[in-house]
């Protein structure tokens, strides 16, 4: 009896459901870069493997190439749906729990081509992510790296510009529900 008290289990139990909440800055091209929220919510599938869906809202400043590109800047806002999918590495023996993860949906993106005239572009690219970082008990830090097509736009006299949409991604959250790393449970 006192072996099955004093064992420890994954606390991201299987069959639960978490809900994340992400803060991050994202760097672009040329040192543009914006913050970001993330809410993303999760099902355990294993005691270490997760699936969820990352529903992100972000406000950038990036660089354009092009013709019509502005020195200051152009404002951008863009939106993304991700399923996406994470390993965990621990054993239950710890509250540090690193990770590995990958993802693929649709991000939804809006710039302001020309702050002058008002240009707007909006488009909607498939893309993926890949992702790094670790939990310690109920919060977590990572980074991730969000790979979207290039857009182009057609700007003042029909010139045309492009801009790289990838970005690197660092973050700082917490999650609610599914359980809090190292916890102990009675083995059944």
């Amino acid at each position: 009896m006192l072996i099955t008290i004093g064992l420890s289990s994954f606390a991201q139990e299987k069959g639960k459901f978490r809900v994340g909440m992400d803060f991050g800055y994202g760097f672009l091209q040329r040192g543009s870069g914006g913050a970001g929220l993330a809410i993303e919510p999760k099902y355990n599938l294993k005691n270490n493997l997760s699936v969820g869906l990352r529903l992100e809202e972000a406000s950038t400043t990036l660089v354009l190439d092009g013709p019509n590109a502005t020195p200051e800047g152009t404002l951008s806002n863009s939106s993304s749906f991700v399923g996406t999918v994470e390993h965990y590495f621990n054993k239950g023996n710890s509250v540090f729990a690193p990770y590995v993860g990958a993802g693929l949906g649709v991000y939804i993106l809006d710039y302001y081509v020309s702050p002058s005239a008002k240009e707007v572009y909006a488009g909607c690219k498939m893309g993926g992510l890949i992702r790094t970082g670790c939990e310690i008990g109920k919060f977590r830090i990572g980074v991730e790296y969000n790979i979207i097509p290039k857009s182009t736009y057609t700007g003042i006299l029909s010139q045309i510009g492009s801009v790289t949409n990838n970005y690197l991604g660092v973050h700082i959250g917490f999650f609610l529900g599914g359980g809090q790393w190292n916890s102990k449970a009675t083995a059944k």
